[in-house]
């Protein structure tokens, strides 16, 4: 994996809904101390990412159609992912939510809402 070179926190977004999905890219990218370095539409394609890329930061949908973005939170432990994990999601079961911190999110932001509805700790890396 490669070594940042700025002190921007470098995004991957990974997101099924692609008008949702550039959109927040273009958003975050006009924001100083944000980079986002790709964003994709599947857990496949965001994998291929993180072994190539420095990322800093996964943005993860829930629900991405066939595929769970939870199902990536083991995947990172194999690969040995050492950044942060928020999900941006429009709806979670509240008792799948300790499962997913035990499995190392960083917390939860509703695409609804303009606040993160629940945090662990630090958004920065």
């Amino acid at each position: 994996m490669s070594v940042p070179t700025t002190n921007n926190i470098r995004l991957l977004l990974i997101d099924d809904h692609t008008l949702f999905r550039e959109s927040l890219a273009r958003l975050l990218q006009s924001e100083p101390g944000f980079e986002v370095v790709a964003n994709c539409s599947s857990l496949v394609e965001g994998i291929k990412i993180l072994k190539s890329r420095g990322i800093d930061m996964i943005l993860l949908d829930l629900d991405l159609g066939a595929e769970k973005g939870a199902d990536l939170l083991e995947e990172l432990h194999e690969i040995n992912f050492e950044g942060k994990v928020l999900l941006v999601t429009a709806g979670v079961n509240d008792r799948d939510v300790p499962g997913m911190i035990r499995k190392g999110i960083a917390g939860i932001f509703m695409k609804h809402n303009r606040l993160p509805c629940w945090c662990m700790g630090s958004a920065t890396p």
